[in-house]
């Protein structure tokens, strides 16, 4: 039973964590009118580039960190943190959103965030029974 529950909380975290993306990319009519046609790719550039050296920064301090402070603490101080962050950058995207340039950080810190969480989560996902991380990806 408690399989099952780990398997539907990595299917609601990653949810919860792609979710202000998809909301992000659903405003591409509303960003096109605003701004121009390009912006969109501006978007998608500022929320993926960060994937790649938020791994690469993840790979070379994880193992230091939990030597430090333990597994456990460091991957709930991460998801907690990194939801805090994303839950402030929902917050100021519509009070900031008439700034190109603005929203363009706001994306860079949403993407950063998101791609933090994913490693966490993805990490947790590793200990669990293969089949986990099938329910963590049907939910991105």
């Amino acid at each position: 039973m408690s399989e099952y529950i780990a398997y539907a909380s990595l299917t609601v975290l990653a949810a919860a964590y792609m979710a202000p993306w998809v909301s992000v990319g659903s405003f591409i009519n509303y960003y096109n009118h605003a701004y121009d046609s390009k912006f969109f790719v501006w978007l998608n550039t500022a929320f993926y580039t960060p994937g790649l050296p938020m791994s690469l920064l993840q790979g070379a301090v994880d193992e230091r960190f939990d030597i430090l402070y333990g597994s456990q603490g460091v991957l709930l101080f991460r998801i907690v943190l990194c939801f805090m962050v994303i839950a402030l950058v929902c917050f100021l995207l519509p009070v900031y959103n008439g700034n190109e340039a603005d929203v363009l950080v706001l994306v860079t810190f949403l993407g950063i965030f998101t791609w933090c969480i994913h490693g966490v989560v993805t990490t947790v996902a590793g200990m669990f029974p293969r089949r986990a991380v099938c329910f963590l990806q049907v939910s991105e």
